[in-house]
């Protein structure tokens, strides 16, 4: 009996060490940011006012790595705004799923960026196959983020930009900011998928092969034959039914299932997340839900306590009763996990050894006298351009988005530059009146100057729309606390 006793008392002291988390239980809240509830989805006049407003949203094309058009919405304030969120949306996710987290985020005052990554949603596919989920390497992920961020997120004039990630985007996102990280003041994580199954990453390198297949159990999109009863997603009916009927409205946004090369890369990624994670600067949440079926939850309690015991500010909260889409969820879910959010976003964080410094302005000057002509981005060899404006773009509130002229000759940048940009020979307002912008192709024909940059410095104690008799000071004074970036 006593050998019984004591075995007993080591298998309880070895379980409850093993529950210890780094998680927290998120504390309930009400819905003081009047966030859509399932209520409000049942009324149709309700329903159309999201769909309306989300048909509002300024949408394009630009080009990401290897040429693969990345598809993007935005949704940019009129007047004053909080700040701008960028989404990276999850495996298989469109802009389209997205519609209500949009429609509730924009009327609580920010500006919302949102892209369809690579092979899903409406972006270009890197295979014949338009249904198999697939990545060459997770690396082009992060770089079209970096490419969205550049040509039009860095160029809005926000004074605070945040990041919104969920699943798979949350790993790209956290990519991101171990890549970037002075982009973005503060960051948030839904289910973000740090890790799968235990035996699936293994099991994928021998199963991989060379040429794309779906992995074990995979196929083409069949999400609208899974009952609501069946399905490990969310535990919100008419939040279910309203995701499946925005691919079946929009059916060239599907995706089918992963391919081994999919699942092959992800697990890569996963280890080089976690290996640099000591360069992560930025203050993030994470929300893990209690009854997660498609991600590795392990992972999210692994991944907050290494932050904290590098003195990083992250917090990782538990979602009760709740599955993997939490944006998607029943209202108490649903509008705990972003006021928590919003209030993150909204109030000062006191943050241990994480300052993030106000977003730099930059001043510049070139060859000749550019400053009518539209900037384009290149990339670093000038083969091929990477960016562009929509004509929309260049006009805001009724003022073309010229740079600013200032002494001396320099320019205060409004649209984006770095020793990538080139001039076309055309006009912002003859661009403004374009229907449609031109292809790349006649562009590269309309270049003026392939390296028109001949200074360029990095400000930041000016902040956005600062007075011209300001920047202009900052000349007299010779640059100074400003970086003088150099054209290598």
């Amino acid at each position: 009996m006593k050998t019984i006793l004591k075995l007993s008392l080591v298998l309880l002291i070895i379980m409850t060490y093993s529950c210890k988390t780094s998680l927290q239980e998120a504390k309930q809240y009400n819905n003081i940011y009047k966030l859509t509830t399932e209520q409000n989805l049942q009324d149709p006049n309700y329903s159309e006012k999201i769909e309306t407003f989300y048909n509002s949203g300024k949408d394009g094309f630009f080009t990401g790595e290897k040429n693969i058009k990345i598809y993007y919405k935005i949704f940019k304030q009129k007047n004053t705004e909080k700040g701008a969120i960028v989404i990276s949306s999850g495996r298989t996710e469109a802009a389209v799923k997205y519609k209500e987290l949009i429609f509730d985020l924009y009327h609580n005052g920010y500006s919302i960026y949102i892209y369809d990554h690579r092979g899903q949603g409406l972006s270009g596919r890197m295979l014949k196959e338009h249904d198999m989920g697939y990545i060459e390497t997770f690396q082009y992920y992060i770089d079209d983020l970096k490419t969205f961020y550049n040509q039009f997120v860095s160029n809005g004039n926000h004074q605070h930009i945040y990041l919104l990630g969920h699943s798979m985007g949350g790993a790209i996102g956290i990519t991101y900011l171990e890549q970037f990280p002075k982009d973005f003041e503060k960051a948030a994580f839904s289910s973000p998928m740090l890790g799968l199954s235990a035996p699936t990453c293994s099991a994928v390198k021998i199963l991989k092969g060379k040429k794309p297949k779906f992995a074990l159990g995979q196929t083409i999109y069949m999400d609208d034959s899974v009952k609501f009863e069946d399905n490990h997603l969310t535990y919100s009916s008419i939040r279910y039914q309203r995701m499946l009927d925005a691919f079946n409205q929009t059916i060239e946004a599907r995706l089918g299932g992963a391919t081994y090369q999919w699942v092959n890369c992800s697990c890569k990624q996963f280890k080089y997340i976690f290996k640099h994670l000591n360069q992560i600067e930025t203050p993030l949440l994470l929300f893990s839900a209690e009854d997660e079926k498609v991600v590795a939850a392990s992972a999210h309690d692994k991944f907050i306590a290494k932050l904290q015991a590098s003195d990083k500010f992250a917090k990782g909260y538990k979602v009760n009763a709740a599955m993997h889409e939490l944006f998607v969820e029943r209202d108490k879910a649903r509008i705990n996990v972003l006021t928590k959010i919003l209030n993150f976003y909204t109030n000062p964080t006191q943050t241990s050894n994480v300052v993030r410094k106000t977003q730099a302005q930059i001043i510049y000057k070139t060859k000749n006298d550019y400053s009518q002509n539209i900037p384009v981005q290149m990339n670093k060899e000038k083969t091929k351009i990477v960016g562009f404006p929509a004509p929309s773009d260049i006009l805001i509130d009724g003022e073309l988005q010229t740079p600013l002229k200032l002494d001396k000759d320099y320019l205060y940048d409004r649209r984006g530059i770095s020793f990538n940009t080139v001039f076309l020979n055309i006009t912002y307002k003859e661009y403004s009146e374009l229907k449609k912008s031109p292809s790349t192709s006649e562009m590269m024909q309309m270049i003026i100057d392939k390296n028109p940059i001949i200074e360029m410095y990095s400000c930041p104690d000016l902040k956005p729309k600062s007075d011209i008799e300001t920047i202009n000071q900052l000349i007299k004074s010779n640059f100074s606390n400003c970086k003088k970036y150099q054209n290598k």
